[in-house]
Formats: C-alpha cells, structure tokens, sequence
C-alpha cells in the first residue's frame, strides 16, 4: 500500500471517529433539553452565535467554515427533529 492511500484511509477512519463523535454530541445536548439540564433557548442561541462566528472568521479557509457551520448546523436540526419526533417537550 502506498503512502498516499495509507494517509487516506487514515483520514477516512478520523472522519468517521469526528461522524460519531458528532452524533454522540447531538444525543448529549438533546438529553440535556429533555431533562431540563440544559436549555433550548440559550442551545439555540449558543449555536446561531457560533454559525455568524463561523461565518465571519477570516482566519479560517472556506472548507473549514463550511465544516464548522455544518456540526453546529446538524445540531440545530437535531433538535428540531428530536422536537417533530416528541422526544423533546
């Protein structure tokens, strides 16, 4: 195997742990709402914030803004659809 496709799959594996780790981080910020740990108010606030943040950085290239915007993006949605699905109040 070359150097090359060994640093990809390398690359690849670490995308799927980030995938995951995301994924686990949405549940979290979910359970926290639903047991009134957390509030969705200032969760939703956190993460607009953080998206006009990502937006406006000029310290960061535009694939590491759209990464960025995407995580906080996906836990938005996370919520609206834990909230369609009743599991949030």
């Amino acid at each position: 195997m070359s150097k090359l496709n060994e640093a990809q799959n390398a690359i690849e594996v670490q995308a799927g742990q980030l995938v995951a780790l995301q994924m686990l981080l949405e549940c979290v910020i979910a359970e926290g709402i639903r047991t009134e740990m957390l509030d969705e108010q200032t969760i939703i606030q956190i993460l607009d914030h953080g998206i006009l943040t990502f937006q406006n950085n000029q310290n960061m290239n535009d694939r590491e803004s759209f990464g960025a915007i995407g995580v906080l993006t996906s836990a938005a949605d996370t919520i609206i659809r834990a909230k369609d699905a009743k599991i949030l109040p």
